[in-house]
């Protein structure tokens, strides 16, 4: 499955696969965290966000019409009919427009 990895550290965006058979250890892989939560995007796309609250993370991200930052990095994966994970639709440039990295200050 196709995503798009927001990378906060380095502050670049790349598209990556999700092991479908294994999806929830894939994403936990890309996110390098132990957690994460999803959250909407638009109608067809979500961001998995991961559960930090600080783990030494400095390095986040705002998404567009949300008011907190999320730590760390995150993923743009697709969202089917029914909520299931698919193939995202969004380009890179696309996510560009919706991500602003920013350091967080505890």
């Amino acid at each position: 499955m196709k995503a798009i990895k927001i990378d906060a550290i380095k502050k670049e965006f790349s598209f990556v696969e999700l092991e479908e058979g294994n999806i929830v250890a894939s994403i936990l892989k890309h996110l390098d965290c132990e957690g994460f939560s999803q959250v909407e995007v638009n109608e067809t796309n979500a961001c998995i966000v991961t559960d930090i609250i600080d783990k030494g993370v400095h390095q986040g991200y705002n998404l567009t019409d949300y008011d907190l930052p999320f730590y760390g990095n995150g993923l743009i994966s697709g969202v089917g009919p029914h909520g299931e994970s698919i193939d995202t639709d969004m380009t890179i440039e696309q996510a560009k427009e919706i991500v602003n990295f920013v350091e967080i200050t505890a």
